[in-house]
């Protein structure tokens, strides 16, 4: 299944509850449409055959057993619950017909007798033997009936993404762009509440406005909606009202497709598949067959990450194992940003790229994202002051406004202010540890919920992993 649908669609529809659906119902069409449905033809060409049976063994006498079938039927549904708990009394029964060759045969001395019996005997053995066939028919009825459920439910999933795609299509109606955008973006009283909470404001008439070539930053405590912003950029969703522009020109002007290959995106928790370190940095381009090497190598020369890569034995072409397992956690996040750059974006998004890190990796890595930060409009959300103290803009964001706008050595200032009183919390007596931290998460419910969402554009496949800070 496309990774197409709309976000809001994961938001109602967990990952692991659709991951478990899809398994379960492919294996009920599996085993429905499989084993049980040979059998069940199987079944029903035995019960035309034993019945033919019967009617050449004594047609009158099996026309009188169908007769009295639909009182057997109904005896034996009247009766299910009290068989149920004799299981004892149904192995004996059992046991007598499993013996019943063995009876007859110790009865050998009265055979005339027994024959006419026989006859007798033969039409009902038929007709219970067709109770037992239409009782397996039953139950392979049964599976295939669960087969036809399953499959119901897995064509309503394709039609809810036909649908889901066919309102992409229409948001992809714009003619693909040719153009090389600068970077100046723009929020004009933009409202906004997730659509599963509607009854929460996550952003209340919010104005910012970043040149290009900025380094702009946002801050403020969890919840705040500082990762909304983030969301609503990329259009994981759309805003309740008001206007976000990139080179003046509404978001929703430009193809959809074509304005996500215009920003990269790094978020904490970089996802790694377990491919080689070329394929994971080559993941999600549009140019994929065109991009050269040294178009490779210089993006990796700018996350710096080239040396390295250029150290394994690989190289480029070494497995990093499932989800990255076999790099540390700085290598990664260099290998994401190799990846973001590869496209060159205009516009790069760094959701608490460093939060994750030591000191000594938080670092490397900070060179990493200042190497890419030249020429290119960036936005830091952050949690650590190194991050931050440089940045051309710092942007406080509380109930979903900006309330101070300033850079590091203004705001710090202003002691009266929120950013003071955050950083002054924290107990950092000097301010030019860079390792200082700005802001303690503690993620809410609601950040959880979005951060899953985050994920889902980095993986393109819904998976949430650790609980962070989503909605910031």
């Amino acid at each position: 299944m496309r990774s197409s649908k709309d976000i809001c669609y994961y938001d109602t529809h967990k990952a692991g509850e659709m991951g478990s659906k899809l398994s379960t119902n492919i294996d009920k069409i599996h085993d429905g449409i499989g084993f049980k449905l040979y059998s069940l033809m199987a079944l029903f060409f035995s019960c035309i055959n034993t019945t033919i049976l019967a009617f050449i063994i004594n047609w009158k006498l099996t026309l009188i057993m169908l007769v009295l079938l639909p009182s057997f039927i109904l005896t034996a549904l009247m009766t299910m619950k009290e068989l149920q708990p004799n299981s004892k009394s149904a192995a004996i029964a059992q046991e007598i017909f499993s013996s019943i060759r063995t009876i007859f045969a110790y009865n050998s001395s009265e055979y005339e007798q027994l024959r006419k019996k026989g006859i007798v005997f033969g039409c009902y053995m038929a007709i219970i033997m067709n109770f037992l066939l239409i009782g397996s028919l039953s139950q392979n009825i049964h599976s295939l009936s669960e087969a036809c459920g399953a499959a119901t439910e897995i064509w309503q999933t394709l039609d809810e993404e036909e649908l889901l795609n066919n309102n992409l299509s229409q948001t992809n109606n714009a003619i693909e762009e040719n153009i090389d955008i600068v970077g100046d973006i723009e929020f004009n009283n933009v409202q906004f509440s997730y659509p599963t909470r509607k009854d929460i404001k996550v952003l209340d008439n919010l104005n910012l406005v970043v040149s290009h070539g900025d380094k702009v930053a946002l801050v403020g405590s969890s919840g705040a909606g500082k990762s909304s912003c983030f969301h609503l950029l990329l259009r994981f969703y759309e805003p309740t009202s008001g206007t976000i522009r990139i080179d003046g020109r509404s978001i929703q002007e430009y193809n959809l497709t074509w304005l996500r290959q215009q920003i990269g995106l790094v978020s904490q928790e970089p996802i790694l598949f377990g491919t080689t370190i070329y394929e994971n940095i080559l993941y999600g381009n549009n140019r994929k067959n065109k991009v050269s090497m040294s178009e490779i190598e210089e993006a990796s020369k700018q996350a710096n990450a080239d040396e390295f890569i250029m150290r394994l034995p690989n190289k480029y072409y070494t497995m990093v194992g499932e989800r990255g397992i076999h790099l540390s956690g700085g290598q990664k996040q260099r290998i994401a940003i190799a990846r973001a750059l590869i496209g060159n974006p205009k516009i790069l998004l760094f959701d608490e790229a460093t939060s994750a890190l030591d000191n000594l990796n938080e670092k490397i890595v900070q060179e990493a994202i200042d190497s890419a930060c030249k020429g290119r409009t960036t936005i830091f959300i952050a949690h650590r002051l190194s991050t931050i103290r440089n940045v051309d803009c710092i942007n406080v964001i509380s109930k979903g406004q900006i309330i101070e706008r300033a850079n590091h050595n203004q705001l710090i200032l202003n002691k009266q202010g929120q950013y003071y009183q955050t950083v002054h919390k924290q107990n950092l007596p000097d301010e030019d540890n860079e390792d200082d931290f700005l802001i303690v998460k503690e993620p809410s419910e609601q950040e959880s919920h979005s951060t899953k969402i985050h994920r889902h554009f980095s993986q393109e496949s819904i998976d949430g992993d650790k609980n962070e800070s989503g909605e910031n």
